[in-house]
């Protein structure tokens, strides 16, 4: 029973820091570099929403959105580099 709690414990002070982590923000404070890289990406789609975070001491931009009526996340770095596609 001692060793759940603990790992309750962990595992809640950990989803909490990862949450603080991430900002929802306007289209408008997209870095230019990051808009461009998705619009030339994803041509026909526009973002849901953006969400600013930090991973391992990097700024990362991910934009939400639907496609074909299925949800995807796709990130990029703040120089517009293409990182990855959920």
């Amino acid at each position: 029973m001692k060793k759940l709690m603990v790992y309750l414990i962990v595992f809640t002070m950990t989803a909490s820091l990862s949450c603080e982590n991430e900002q929802e923000i306007s289209a408008s404070s997209v870095p230019e570099p990051v808009m461009n890289a998705f619009k030339a990406k994803y041509p026909a789609i526009t973002p849901d929403k953006w969400v600013k975070e930090k991973e391992k001491g990097k700024v990362i931009y991910e934009a939400k959105f639907t496609r074909d009526n299925k949800k995807g996340e796709a990130e990029f770095d703040e120089s517009g580099n293409f990182i990855e596609e959920d």
